[in-house]
Formats: C-alpha cells, sequence, structure tokens
C-alpha cells in the first residue's frame, strides 16, 4: 500500500490530470471566463497544485536530501490552506484588496506556526497534530468566525462558504484517520490517505468552481 502511494501513478500524475480537466472544463464555460477573481483564483492555484505535484511527488527534481525540500513542503502546505482563506475572506469582504489577502496568509499561518515548537517530533505524528488542529480550526470557522462576520451575505454566498468549509473538516478528518492508521502499523492507513489527498490536489478546484452561488456570479459580472 505504501508503495502505491508513493507511486508517481498517484501522486504526481493523478494531480496533473484532474488540474489539466478542471482547466480545459473551465475555458470551455465562456461564461465563467468573466469572472474576474474567480477566473485569476483558479487559474493561479491550478498552477500552484501542478507545481506542488511536480516538486513535491514522485517525479520531484529536487534531491530528497537538499535542504530546500523542507522550505517548499511548507510552503506548498501553507499555499493549500491560504486558497480556502482566501476565498472565504473575499466573499465575506465582497472584493479583492489587500487586507483580503493578509487575513486569508495569517489564518494560514495560524497552524503551521502553532506547531512550529513540536517540529522535531515524528512526521507522521506531525502531520496528525496538523490536521487534528487545522480541523479544529475549520469547525472555529464554521461555527464562529463565518457566522458572525457573514450577517450580511446573500445566503447562497453564506452557504457556499458553509460547503467550502465542510469540504475542508472532511479531507483533514479523513487525513487525520489515515496517519492514525499508519501510526498504529496499519497498511490500510497507505491506502485511505490517497482519499483526502485527491480532496486536495484534484477535487477542491471543482468543488470552489461548481458550488459557486448565483449571488456572486452576479457580483463578479457587475465588475
Amino acid at each position: 500500500m505504501k508503495a502505491l502511494y508513493y507511486s508517481p501513478w498517484h501522486f504526481p500524475f493523478v494531480c496533473w490530470v484532474s488540474c489539466a480537466f478542471f482547466v480545459i472544463a473551465f475555458l470551455a464555460k465562456r461564461r465563467d471566463l468573466r469572472l474576474p477573481f474567480f477566473t485569476g483564483f483558479f487559474g493561479l492555484f491550478a498552477l500552484e497544485i501542478a507545481i506542488d505535484a511536480l516538486i513535491t511527488g514522485a517525479w520531484t527534481p529536487v534531491p530528497s536530501t537538499a535542504k530546500i525540500t523542507t522550505g517548499l513542503s511548507i510552503a506548498f502546505v501553507v499555499l493549500g490552506d491560504f486558497r480556502y482563506f482566501l476565498i472565504v475572506e473575499y466573499v465575506l469582504a465582497k472584493r479583492l484588496t489587500t487586507g483580503v489577502v493578509l487575513r486569508a496568509l495569517a489564518f494560514a499561518l495560524l497552524i503551521p506556526l502553532a506547531t512550529a515548537p513540536i517540529s522535531s517530533v515524528n512526521g507522521r505524528v506531525l502531520y496528525l497534530v496538523y490536521e487534528a488542529s487545522f480541523a479544529c480550526l475549520a469547525l472555529l470557522m464554521r461555527f464562529v468566525v463565518i457566522p458572525m462576520r457573514g450577517r450580511t451575505l446573500e445566503p447562497d454566498a453564506l452557504a457556499y462558504l458553509y460547503l467550502l468549509t465542510g469540504f475542508e473538516m472532511v479531507q483533514y478528518v479523513a487525513w487525520a484517520i489515515a496517519d492514525i492508521r499508519i501510526i498504529r502499523g496499519h497498511e490500510l492507513g497507505w491506502l485511505l490517505r490517497i482519499v483526502p489527498d485527491f480532496f486536495y490536489y484534484g477535487a477542491f478546484l471543482w468543488f470552489a468552481w461548481l458550488a459557486l452561488p448565483k449571488s456572486l456570479h452576479t457580483a463578479e459580472h457587475a465588475t
């Protein structure tokens, strides 16, 4: 199971195929190309996912012993969380500003900074702590932050943020369950881990696009 997990067919091949189909599908929807923020967002993060899959996957050109590997891995983790928070902050603010980007980045850095003091522990244990911590943060976003700050949003836009947050929670909880199995020595954990990996690398952009509510389409077309 572990060999399958680390095989290039899982990573980066599946990620690249998913990104390629997403870009083709999005470009084919000419109406959605008139969404300024989301067109830029999807294009930027499709590229980021493809690069992430290359650098951290089985076909990486970076030697595993290189010091830059750890830094790049952390940067991609932060970017992966940043994309969720950027959508949340954009929808809450109803426009893209420097403050929106900075708040999204601050949220994305919360868990990496909080788990930094235990960075020397076993890698898989560190992953589990990170995953559990982010799941708790997602719960806070869903039941405290978004309801408090999203009172003026259209109901469908608010529901969209709840859906995205639910997606993030399921993804991180699934990762945590898989890592618990791996830590306990169960090979099945590696197979289970492929599911949230697909959510993270393959499904997030699809979900964020296909779930876009009518009110956000209207607001984007108006800009």
